[in-house]
């Protein structure tokens, strides 16, 4: 089975699953560390590491200047950033602990990049480059202004 999406784990999180899906997520979640990671993260937002990056306003990541931090989640921390090449401001995530030296990762980060820089809908964010950045992972996404997943779902749970 491919790793769970983060659908998969908000539901799961939320106690949202069927039992048929619950079973299969679980016996997924036996065998795989990253989800287990992802899922650990998820449940005990205050736990979550400290940054792995914290890039000063004018910090260069490849073609891309650092304007501000936009947030920091379980998986990497999002800035935004202005595309020099392109004269447009995107959103840059740099991954916290997925080197593109660890083999599996680095390749299946590519993979996902590049499957989600093929899709356009209004619910996804458009992917426009992937690169390294001190030897890990970055993505160039569209910048979207608003609120984060997390505080959304909790305005929905008041």
């Amino acid at each position: 089975m491919a790793c769970l999406e983060e659908n998969e784990l908000l539901d799961l999180s939320a106690g949202r699953l069927s039992a048929e899906a619950l079973a299969v997520v679980e016996e997924h979640l036996d065998g795989c560390a990253d989800c287990r990671f992802l899922l650990a993260e998820l449940l005990e937002p205050d736990r979550v590491r400290a940054p792995s990056w914290d890039l000063p306003r004018g910090e260069r990541v490849g073609r891309y200047l650092i304007l501000d931090r936009v947030g920091v989640g379980g998986m990497g921390t999002v800035y935004a950033a202005y595309d020099a090449e392109l004269g447009r401001k995107v959103a840059l995530k740099l991954l916290h602990t997925r080197t593109l030296h660890e083999a599996d990762s680095g390749a299946r980060l590519l993979r996902e990049a590049q499957a989600m820089a093929r899709l356009s809908h209004v619910n996804i964010l458009a992917v426009h480059d992937v690169g390294e950045y001190g030897g890990h992972v970055f993505l160039s996404m569209e910048l979207v202004e608003g609120q984060s997943l997390r505080a959304l779902l909790q305005a929905q749970n008041q």
